[in-house]
């Protein structure tokens, strides 16, 4: 589990977060109010996919839905 989390961190960076983003809203234009913070979102499903590698993919989603969310 742990492989695969480290290549979707390499993929899901904030940049592509924002161009998935601004595909979903497409005309409506939309900016990031707080880098660091989708940074961390982004982050925390390789946390906790390291540190709990008994944990399935949809808590993981989960995770960083909540992170994006709150964020």
């Amino acid at each position: 589990m742990s492989a695969h989390a480290a290549r979707l961190a390499r993929i899901f960076t904030p940049t592509y977060a924002c161009r998935i983003n601004a595909q979903l809203l497409h005309p409506v234009n939309s900016r990031l109010v707080n880098p660091n913070a989708l940074s961390a979102a982004l982050l925390k499903p390789l946390q906790v996919a390291m540190a709990e590698p008994q944990r399935p993919a949809t808590y993981l989603a989960a995770t960083l839905s909540h992170g994006i969310m709150t964020g």
